[in-house]
């Protein structure tokens, strides 16, 4: 036979179109008969002509089949799963009329397995200079979707798996009500579908323990709080010379001495009240008594100062009185007398 003489289907005995052939391992099919086979059949070219008959046949009980089905959930969006719990099946449809498309019936205990995968698509942000060119910022920012799909396993004659996406308007981060809502619709759906529990979705896209990055924020970086210069420690940081106080005490004896932390002792380094209650947490009471601290401690070491000079002038002045009084004023030795009372 020739390339361009007459192909007749071997199933239905029609004449085939010059583009309407479709190869089967052992004849010809024309591409009306082809489209009645299953959505999720791929192994027509190694099927043979009776192969391809028997798959139409069932596809036309399958047709009858629909009439009595009533699905009593739903999931997905462009493509839906339609359960129908009283008669313990299920169909994957790509048309809001599953009848018309002839979706197929499959029994729930012909599902071998089912599970869902989030993949990442990442894709960079750019900017326009100020020559007009198209530039990367530094670092470079990105845009994040995620997609959600749903891949069952079936003991079929005709396929063995059904792939298709849950989302339709893909999530922009992992946090969002819209990923987490995915999340659970996907969950849900191969827990009817497999009779198991909820499953940990399988990412791509990210390496394991990946965090993803925010809008705008360097890949690595935490996160610079508003204000606050980058790479120093927020004011809660101090260093233990920031915090002694202004009466020259260390924080070492303060401390013990006041049983507050270095967190409280703060306020005496000339930090507001309220730089002090937003680093620490420390009530107004807190902070009225550390900074009373400093006070107290140089009016304690004053009357100390006083006494011991006091207790030693006291008995160099008694000498004098005594000796002006008898009259026997004797400076050089009133001098000797004074010095060895201040000594001892």
């Amino acid at each position: 036979m020739g390339l361009f003489d007459k192909k007749y289907c071997d199933i239905c005995g029609e004449k085939i179109g010059l583009l309407g052939n479709r190869k089967v391992e052992d004849g010809n099919v024309c591409s009306s008969c082809v489209k009645k086979l299953s959505p999720f059949f791929t192994g027509r070219k190694k099927s043979t002509v009776e192969d391809i008959k028997q798959q139409i046949a069932y596809r036309e009980q399958n047709r009858q089949n629909l009439n009595s089905f009533n699905p009593m959930r739903s999931f997905g969006r462009k493509t839906k799963v339609y359960i129908d719990d009283s008669q313990g099946c299920f169909i994957v449809s790509r048309r809001n009329d599953f009848r018309e498309e002839n979706a197929d019936i499959i029994s729930l205990s012909q599902v071998q397995n089912a599970r869902f995968e989030v993949e990442e698509h990442r894709s960079e942000i750019y900017r326009t200079n100020s020559e007009g060119k198209r530039v990367s910022y530094t670092p470079p920012r990105y845009e994040y979707a995620y997609e959600f799909s749903i891949e069952i396993d079936v003991n079929s004659p005709y396929f063995s798996e059904i792939k298709f996406e849950l989302t339709d308007d893909r999530p922009d981060s992992r946090n969002s009500a819209e990923y987490r809502r995915f999340e659970q619709e996907a969950n849900e759906l191969v827990a009817s579908l497999t009779g198991r529990g909820f499953q940990q979705p399988m990412g791509y896209g990210a390496p394991m323990g990946y965090a993803q990055q925010q809008y705008g924020q360097p890949q690595g970086y935490p996160q610079q709080q508003y204000g606050q210069p980058q790479g120093y420690p927020p004011a809660s940081g101090l260093s233990s010379a920031a915090v002694r106080p202004a009466s020259g005490l260390s924080s070492a004896a303060v401390r013990p001495a006041s049983g507050l932390s270095s967190a409280a002792v703060r306020p005496a380094s000339g930090l507001s009240p309220a730089a002090v209650r937003s680093a620490s947490g420390l009530s107004s009471a807190a902070v009225r008594s550390a900074s009373a601290l400093r006070s107290a401690a140089v009016r304690s070491a004053l009357p100390s100062a006083a006494e011991h000079s006091s207790a030693a002038v006291r008995p160099a002045a008694r000498s004098v009185r005594s000796a002006s009084t008898a009259g026997r004023l004797d400076m050089p030795r009133l001098r000797s007398r004074q010095y060895g009372q201040i000594l001892r």
